[in-house]
């Protein structure tokens, strides 16, 4: 019965979705944002007590301020969320291209030498 429920839920959401996108966008950046408070608050609670615990409150008070901007501002955000998320696919790609490079002109030497 959940599971009927949750795939009628889901099928309406796809729906709201894809006729009001920028809408769904802000949404769904603003529970990104909610997200990472509620990461932020997890890691300023589950601090240890021993050398790191600056790291855990740096962590935890980084994360709430994130997404609080996220949840304020949501579509500004999500331009910047696209920009970040553009500039590590570029450079995955670039990592991609130079371990396929290095590793082909690895194995033409290996393959050589016998």
């Amino acid at each position: 019965m959940l599971s009927i429920l949750l795939g009628v839920l889901l099928v309406i959401a796809g729906i709201i979705g894809i006729r009001n996108r920028l809408s769904s966008l802000a949404l769904l950046t603003m529970v990104i944002g909610i997200s990472r408070i509620i990461e932020g608050v997890v890691g300023l609670v589950e601090t240890s007590h021993d050398s790191s615990r600056w790291f855990g409150w740096l962590f935890g008070i980084v994360a709430i301020v994130a997404g609080t901007v996220l949840l304020l501002t949501p579509i500004e955000s999500l331009g910047v969320l696209v920009w970040i998320g553009g500039i590590f696919l570029v450079g995955s790609g670039v990592i991609q291209l130079v371990q396929a490079f290095t590793f082909g002109k690895r194995a033409r030497t290996h393959g050589e030498s016998r």
